[in-house]
């Protein structure tokens, strides 16, 4: 056994107010990109399907982004470390693999009973982390206009139209976020999270727990 990994320090999850109120007001702001979504595929023919995919190609990499900035929200680490002052995934996820191989959200079933909630394991799908951060370069490459050379070499194709993939990456986006948690290194800390709580009028809403000594 790795004595490195035995004598590995404890992280630990910020569970204070503030931090619960800005995770909940960032998955909210999932729910509505999503919702952005439904919104536009639902009603794709009355926009040419260059900007029905510019957006949803947008949306889906915002979406991505807030993933990996929840990461860093809920660690308790990581504050006073330069990567908070960044939002791209790659270097999100590098990080705080480097503090906490178990940072990723896992999707879970949360199962209420009288004074006890169970988490079971979710087997639908969801996005990994390594996919978050390859459909992030993929979707950045698709909101800029392009080169000079590209727009010659395109000209006249038709741009657009099939955005079903997008869609399924959304989906399973949503499927990771739906109702998930993240944990502390060791397990002894998790923050609990659902985007759409009916006991909190269809809002987000997050929780703290820790494992009892």
């Amino acid at each position: 056994m790795d004595v490195q990994n035995e004598e590995m320090v404890e992280t630990r999850l910020a569970g204070d107010e503030t931090t619960l109120r800005i995770y909940a007001d960032l998955m909210d702001e999932v729910r509505e990109r999503v919702a952005v979504i439904n919104s536009i595929t639902e009603n794709k023919m009355a926009w040419a399907n260059q900007f029905v995919e510019e957006v949803l190609y947008l949306q889906v990499r915002l979406l991505c982004e807030q993933v990996a900035i929840g990461c860093l929200i809920a660690h308790g680490d990581v504050p006073t470390r330069k990567i908070m002052k960044s939002y791209e995934p790659s270097k999100i996820m590098a990080a705080m693999e480097e503090l906490n191989p178990n940072f990723f959200p896992k999707p879970v079933k949360l199962i209420f009973s009288p004074g006890r909630l169970h988490l079971d394991e979710y087997d639908g799908p969801s996005i990994t982390q390594s996919e978050l951060v390859q459909v992030w370069n993929q979707c950045g490459a698709k909101v800029h206009k392009g080169s000079a050379l590209k727009i010659r070499k395109n000209h006249g194709r038709q741009s657009g139209g099939d955005f079903q993939k997008t869609l399924d990456t959304a989906q399973k986006i949503i499927g990771l976020l739906q109702s998930h948690r993240i944990s502390s290194s060791q397990n002894s800390q998790h923050l609990i999270a659902v985007l759409a709580d009916t006991s909190n009028a269809g809002r987000a809403n997050v929780w703290f727990a820790e494992a009892p000594e």
